[in-house]
C-alpha cells in the first residue's frame, strides 16, 4: 500500500448556472471552466453543509453526477463562490 505524498489538493473556482426557485431554493445547473468548456449536472445525489479538503472557510456541498461520474462542487457560503477541488502533484 504506497501513498504518493506529492499530490495535494486545490481550488479551482468556475462559473455556475444556477436556478433560484420561489422559495429561495439554489440548484446548480451547470459547471463553466475559465476556458468556456460547459459540463450539464446530471443530478445532485446529495448537498449539505461540510468543509472542503482546501481551506477553511464555511463551505456547501452538493456531491453531483456529470456525464456518468460522481463529483463534488462547492460553495463557499461568505462569498458565494464556486470551487471544485483537483488533485495535483507538486
Amino acid at each position: 500500500f504506497a501513498h504518493n505524498f506529492n499530490m495535494f489538493y486545490r481550488k479551482v473556482y468556475v462559473s455556475v448556472i444556477v436556478k433560484i426557485n420561489n422559495e429561495g431554493k439554489i440548484r446548480p445547473l451547470e459547471i463553466e471552466w475559465s476556458d468556456g468548456r460547459r459540463f450539464k449536472i446530471d443530478r445532485i445525489l446529495d448537498e449539505r453543509q461540510a468543509p472542503s479538503t482546501v481551506g477553511s472557510i464555511l463551505t456547501k456541498k452538493y456531491k453531483i453526477l456529470v456525464q456518468g461520474s460522481e463529483k463534488s462542487l462547492y460553495v463557499e457560503t461568505t462569498t458565494n463562490r464556486w470551487f471544485v477541488e483537483t488533485v495535483s502533484g507538486y
